[in-house]
């Protein structure tokens, strides 16, 4: 038997021979242009540890809209253009529609059971359907009552204590997504289910930023015993499965027991219509639709928390920063809605500039910078350049939707760009929500929730900079957070009841 002193070495020695013929097998063919980098390891030491997108837009500067490289033999193919993204991941959706390896996250963390993280195939078509069928824009109706009472809720503590505006509008957000998933009326943001599945969102956004953890560039790692020095990835990967499991199963099973007339009755919700359409009990399938259930449930929560949280965040920022243009929205919810009702969804059509307003917040801070990974899983020949298959492809989102020829200045939060002929369609089909059968599913009730709020939020109260000493405003610099999906870095504001608002608006 070989000793344990033997193991390491040898399998030291067995990816160096892999990368050796792996370098060797793809050398005489013609790959997109990109940094060479150094032998066996690549461009792995070129990326920093921090905003890693920043060095693959020098590199965009540098070789033009696809860049290739390898980490580790490892192909990596960035794009940065609405035509390559296009080119490959809509006409060639059957080749780029996969997920890479990402031994942290699936191997690790086990969160490999969500249609987002899944390589494409039956299981992930499932549930993909299944959640398609959820939240299906001809459902959506079903779910605006309870998105109005909340955005209600929201804005009268908002109006109570506007110091507190960003606890309002994650209670806002959670607590709809959650009453709408599961039937349960949350009274705080501090509230055990929203924190957990804030740690959960968190978690995931960390880990999946490049080169966070080794062992996702030395997946061999994964075999270290936890109790060997810096393996902490292994303590945290178990407690992310802790904590997975609970918020997929508490809040589902607390359904369950009330369908059944045990413990506290919930509200309708997607929770109680998908466990009405299960099979019998002790139907041979019963166990294995009840986990897609489950799955779906937890989907719903985690994709629609820290997205559309960050998306209002920044447009409260961008109102700081352009008071000219919130006065503008405010000027037209007045002329389409007058001042003794909210703004509501018979109303959207008409209120054009402020459908524009929320359309610039979310191409100007772009939520994903990096879009999730796709991968190839098949070689391919695009535009005479040989991609093989594994390669890992990423949508450079941020470059995308900062493209100075689809959006002329760029940097400029212009929400004008978006009165000139651009369809709701485009809209809802921007890079934001993913690419090609990637695209996020849950987009409609995205878009929906932002409107509630912003248009609510734009009708009853003022949003200004702090002032000095002097009375003077202050200015506001935009930043943002370096992760998976970006936020806004904490700023001040001042937030304030406008003068001709009727309270009354608000109860709910």
């Amino acid at each position: 038997m070989m000793s344990p002193s033997c193991i390491v070495p040898g399998l030291c020695c067995l990816v160096v021979a892999l990368l050796v013929y792996h370098t060797t097998r793809l050398a005489n063919r013609r790959r997109p242009p990109g940094p060479k980098g150094y032998p066996i390891v690549g461009s792995l030491f070129s990326i920093p540890s921090e905003k890693s997108w920043t060095i693959h837009d020098r590199w965009l500067e540098e070789y033009g809209d696809i860049v290739y490289y390898e980490i580790l033999g490892q192909p990596i193919l960035v794009l940065g253009s609405a035509k390559r993204t296009n080119d490959l991941f809509e006409k060639r959706s059957g080749v780029y529609s996969s997920r890479p390896r990402m031994p942290m996250i699936n191997e690790l963390m086990k969160f490999d059971n969500t249609f987002g993280t899944q390589k494409y195939g039956p299981r992930w078509k499932q549930l993909r359907r299944a959640f398609s069928e959820v939240f299906h824009p001809c459902v959506l109706p079903n779910y605006h009552p309870t998105i109005t009472a909340q955005a209600r809720k929201a804005l009268a503590r908002m109006v109570s204590t506007p110091k507190r505006w960003e606890d309002h509008i994650c209670y806002l957000f959670s607590g709809a997504i959650i009453e709408m998933t599961y039937g349960i009326e949350i009274d705080d943001v501090d509230s055990p289910l929203v924190t957990n599945v804030q740690w959960v969102v968190n978690a995931v956004a960390e880990s999946a930023v490049t080169v966070k953890y080794l062992v996702d560039i030395f997946p061999v790692l994964k075999y270290v015993p936890e109790w060997f020095p810096g393996t902490g990835f292994k303590k945290f990967a178990k407690e992310f499965i802790r904590m997975n499991e609970l918020i997929k199963n508490e809040p589902f099973d607390r359904v369950l027991d009330a369908t059944r007339g045990k413990g506290t009755p919930v509200k309708p919700c997607i929770a109680t219509n998908i466990i009405e359409r299960l099979s019998e009990q002790d139907s041979n399938s019963r166990p294995e639709e009840e986990e897609v259930a489950r799955l779906i449930t937890v989907q719903a929560c985690l994709a629609g928390f820290e997205t559309v949280i960050s998306a209002a965040r920044a447009f409260v920022l961008a109102m700081v920063i352009h008071p000219e243009i919130q006065k503008k929205a405010q000027e037209e919810i007045r002329n389409v809605v007058g001042v003794d009702r909210l703004p509501s969804f018979s109303d959207r059509n008409q209120l054009v500039y402020v459908n524009a307003v929320i359309a610039e917040v979310m191409r100007w801070h772009t939520i994903a910078p990096f879009a999730l990974p796709h991968a190839t899983t098949e070689d391919d020949v695009y535009e005479d350049y040989f991609i093989p298959k594994g390669t890992i492809v990423i949508g450079n989102t941020w470059s995308v939707m900062h493209d100075p020829c689809q959006f002329p200045e760029p940097e400029v939060f212009r929400p004008e760009r978006w009165l000139t002929g651009r369809s709701s369609r485009e809209i809802l089909e921007m890079p934001i929500f993913g690419y090609g059968r990637r695209i996020c599913p849950g987009r409609y009730l995205s878009m929906d929730m932002l409107y509630t709020f912003v248009s609510s939020m734009l009708a009853v109260c003022d949003i200004e900079a702090p002032k000095d000493e002097f009375r003077k405003l202050l200015t506001v610099v935009p930043e943002f957070t370096d992760m998976i999906l970006s936020q806004p870095q904490k700023f001040d504001c001042v937030i304030t009841c406008r003068a001709d608002i009727d309270f009354s608006i608000l109860d709910v």
